[in-house]
């Protein structure tokens, strides 16, 4: 049985959804090893909250890449006032668009 599912059309209508755990279920496992200055990578970010509530803890230097580019534009309206994060429509299994050894750690709720 093959399971399709078709992202653009979740993303048109749902706000919000977050895969397995909440982001303030597991900072605290995250800070030991970043920091205010780390360059982050947020694959298949999706409609979450982490991200936004990753940056309002002071975690600026965030990009996160989705190959919806739906949810993308969406999140980019959402997210106006953190100008910092960036947001980019893209596949995780093709990365060449970020120079090499760029970011200091990539996250991953759930997209695998």
């Amino acid at each position: 049985m093959t399971l399709y599912i078709d992202w653009d059309s979740r993303f048109e209508i749902e706000e919000e959804y977050e895969w397995l755990l909440k982001y303030h279920e597991i900072k605290h496992y995250l800070f030991p090893y970043i920091n205010k200055d780390s360059i982050i990578l947020i694959v298949g970010c999706g409609n979450s909250s982490f991200s936004s509530s990753l940056y309002d803890d002071g975690y600026h230097n965030i990009i996160n890449i989705d190959f919806s580019d739906i949810v993308i534009k969406k999140m980019k309206i959402k997210n106006k006032e953190r100008s910092v994060m960036k947001w980019y429509t893209m596949d995780m299994s093709n990365l060449n668009f970020f120079d090499d050894n760029l970011f200091d750690i990539i996250l991953d709720k759930s997209t695998m």
